[in-house]
């Protein structure tokens, strides 16, 4: 006998229906009952049939409370999170789920590859691109997090840049060695003296003494002095030059450091520090602070604006040299930029097309952002006037 494809399907799927038929079945304790007693016995119900059927994690179902009971207006938002933490140590935690669900379905990346793929690919342009996705995604993500995600595109984009050259150097302190082995009047020598040392030459046939500086004829054997300053010089010279992939590598990896750390100032919620300070701030003075997610916002979001500017501007002085008529990288060839440009459409595409999982949490990120947005912002009357019980 053939099963039915509806009992197949209420199989599958009636923990999503238990969900939501539990509470809307149980709504009739607080529509009922105005009283406190009513709706706080309809928020336990709840919670006890979700933690006997495990339809939700448990973890989440003791969750409930933290806005059911401010909802119902039963306990503060205040006095709720205490019995878990302070409320400002909520709030993060919010703001880490959010995190870590981004992470998790790597739509983090995506945003990342779109932003630089649209900015351009010239030297500037990448770093440009790769600081303002940097800031963005560190305002919402530990900036940790943020560094360690994008290092890997920037050593990628390198290599593509600039092909790492596996070509030996040799070694300048080798001692000197004769090309010509028929000519038997060339030799190798290293003199023994403290301020001089000497070297075969191929000009006047003089021997210079190594030590009191006399010299003597003496068959085919020349030999001059050389002071140890100029030998520094030498020295000196021989240093390898910076080159341009270290300089591009310089430039790009400061850069995402550097907006990292700017971007996580950018909201309250960015980095632990914020909240701490808003927490201190709120149990220091008895008058309320006008500090919250709307104004902090404002305060800091053109500063933060302005730092990434002027840290952009500064890399390239530095390392790109900008401002220098000869030298430097502010361009690459077009060949190069075509290279890259491929580089990050393959690695987006790789990503695949867009999911579901993806599009819930960017919907859920920009639901969660406007309601702290505004919850209370100062400017205009937020949602959270809609209840009076505070």
């Amino acid at each position: 006998m053939r099963p039915n494809p509806s009992l197949i399907w209420l199989k599958n799927n009636w923990r999503y229906l238990f969900v939501f038929i539990v509470p809307l079945l149980l709504a009739i304790m607080p529509i009922v009952g105005q009283h406190e007693e009513a709706k706080c016995g309809y928020v336990i119900l709840v919670m006890a049939f979700y933690w006997m059927t495990e339809v939700i994690p448990m973890a989440v179902t003791s969750l409930i409370p933290v806005f059911a009971f401010p909802l119902f207006g039963i306990l503060s938002t205040a006095e709720c999170c205490l019995v878990y933490m302070k409320a400002t140590n909520m709030m993060f935690l919010g703001g880490l789920m959010v995190a870590v669900c981004v992470e998790h379905c790597n739509l983090h990346k995506r945003i990342a590859l779109l932003v630089i793929l649209r900015i351009g690919q010239s030297p500037a342009r990448l770093m440009a691109g790769f600081m303002i996705v940097t800031t963005f995604l560190s305002m919402w993500i530990s900036n940790t997090a943020t560094t360690a995600m994008m290092v890997p595109i920037v050593n990628a984009i390198l290599d593509e840049l600039y092909p790492p050259c596996n070509e030996s150097i040799p070694d300048k302190k080798d001692e000197i060695e004769t090309s010509d082995d028929n000519d038997k009047n060339k030799l190798e020598m290293v003199s023994t003296g403290v301020e001089n040392h000497g070297y075969v030459t191929d000009n006047p046939r003089v021997q210079v003494d190594a030590e009191n500086g006399e010299s003597a004829r003496e068959g085919n054997l020349d030999i001059v002095t050389k002071s140890t300053d100029e030998e520094k010089d030498e020295n000196r010279d021989m240093k390898p030059k910076r080159t341009e992939r270290e300089l591009m590598a310089r430039a790009l990896l400061l850069g995402v450091a550097y907006s990292s750390n700017t971007g996580g100032t950018g909201v309250v919620t960015g980095t632990a520090p914020n909240l701490v300070m808003m927490a201190i701030l709120e149990s220091s003075f008895s008058q309320p602070s006008g500090l919250n997610f709307a104004t902090w916002i404002l305060f800091n979001v053109p500063g933060m604006l302005i730092c990434n500017l002027l840290a952009w501007i500064w890399l390239q002085v530095l390392f790109m040299g900008l401002g220098c008529k000869k030298g430097g990288i502010q361009k690459a060839s077009t060949e190069k930029q075509e290279a890259v440009k491929r580089l990050i459409y393959r690695k987006y595409k790789e990503l695949g097309r867009i999911t579901q999982h993806e599009v819930t949490v960017l919907l859920l990120f920009f639901l969660l952002v406007g309601l702290w947005l505004f919850r209370a912002p100062g400017f205009i009357a937020g949602w959270s006037a809609i209840f009076t019980h505070k």
